[in-house]
C-alpha cells in the first residue's frame, strides 16, 4: 500500500512539473510563440515598429519568425532561439538565487574557517598523535581550498566552446560580483548571438546595433524576464528599467560594435563550423 501511494505521489508531482514547464515562458515552444507574437504585435515599448521595419527591409523577418522553408535557415533560426533561451535560463537561475561567484566564495570561506579551527585545536593539543592527525587534516583542507580555486578559475575561463570562438575579444563573463551585472552580461551575450546571425558579410543586409538592442528587449519580454510597467520595461528579478538606449549603450560600452565578428563577419569560418556548432547543440 505505501508503495502504491508513493508511486501516485510521484506521478502527481511529475504531472505538476510538466504543467509548470508547459507554461514556462522559457520552454522552447512557449518562447517561440511569445517571440513570434511580439514581432507581429510590434509594441512601442521595445520600439517594435522600427525593429520589424528594418529586419523586413533586410530580408530577415521570416528568419526571426522561424518561417523560412530552407532547412539550413530553419535550423539556424532554431539554433539562435535555442541559444538565447539557454542564456536566459542561466540568467533567471542566478538572478533568482545566489550568484555562482557567491557559491564559490561561501565554500572558500567555510574551508578558511575550518582551517582556523583546526589550527586552534592543534595549538591547544599536547598529545603528539592528535597533533599529527590535526596537521594532516589541515593539509587536506588546504588542498581542497586549492581545488575550489581551480574550479573557480575553470568556471571563469569556460566560454562556451565553438560558438565563442567567433567572439574572442568578448569572452563571456561567467562570474559576476553583483546581480545588476547579470543584465549587462545577458544583453551582451544576446547581442553577440543576434549579431552572429543578423549581420551577414554583405553590408547591405546587416541589421543595425540599434535594432539588435530592440530585439534584446523583446527577448526579455518573450522570456518572461521582464514586464511592461506603465510604458516601461522592468525586470522581474533585478528590478531594473530597461530602455533601448540603455541596452545599446551597454553593447557599445562592451565594444560589441568594435569586435571583428560584428564589423567584419568571418563568413568562411562560420561556414566551416556551422555544422560543428549545430552538432554541439545535440
Amino acid at each position: 500500500m505505501p508503495e502504491n501511494s508513493s508511486r501516485g505521489l510521484r506521478t502527481a508531482s511529475e504531472k505538476a512539473a510538466a504543467a509548470i514547464r508547459k507554461h514556462d515562458p522559457l520552454e522552447s515552444e512557449r518562447f517561440l510563440v511569445r517571440w513570434r507574437s511580439g514581432l507581429e504585435a510590434r509594441d512601442a515599448v521595445w520600439q517594435g515598429t522600427f525593429a520589424v521595419a528594418e529586419v523586413r527591409r533586410k530580408g530577415m523577418l521570416d528568419f526571426l519568425l522561424v518561417k523560412r522553408k530552407s532547412k539550413t535557415n530553419q535550423w539556424q533560426a532554431e539554433d539562435l532561439l535555442s541559444r538565447m533561451v539557454d542564456e536566459m535560463k542561466e540568467y533567471r537561475r542566478e538572478a533568482g538565487s545566489r550568484l555562482a561567484k557567491e557559491h564559490f566564495d561561501a565554500v572558500d570561506q567555510f574551508l578558511r574557517g575550518l582551517t582556523r579551527k583546526i589550527q586552534a585545536k592543534e595549538d591547544g593539543t599536547t598529545e603528539p598523535s592528535l597533533k599529527a592527525l590535526l596537521k594532516r587534516l589541515k593539509r587536506e583542507v588546504d588542498k581542497e581550498r586549492k581545488t575550489v580555486g581551480a574550479l573557480r578559475q575553470q568556471r571563469k575561463d569556460s566560454h562556451g566552446g565553438t560558438w565563442q570562438q567567433f567572439w574572442p575579444e568578448l569572452p563571456r563573463k561567467n562570474l559576476v560580483s553583483r546581480k545588476l551585472e547579470l543584465d549587462t552580461r545577458l544583453q551582451l551575450e544576446l547581442g553577440k548571438m543576434l549579431a552572429g546571425y543578423l549581420r551577414p558579410e554583405d553590408k547591405r543586409e546587416r541589421v543595425s546595433l540599434e535594432t539588435i538592442a530592440r530585439l534584446i528587449l523583446l527577448a526579455y519580454l518573450a522570456g518572461g524576464l521582464a514586464y511592461e510597467d506603465t510604458g516601461k520595461i522592468r525586470t522581474h528579478n533585478t528590478d531594473r528599467i530597461l530602455r533601448v538606449r540603455n541596452v545599446r549603450d551597454n553593447l557599445v560600452y562592451a565594444r560589441l560594435h568594435k569586435a571583428k565578428s560584428f564589423w567584419k563577419p568571418t563568413a568562411s569560418l562560420k561556414r566551416q563550423t556551422w555544422e560543428q556548432v549545430g552538432k554541439s547543440r545535440l
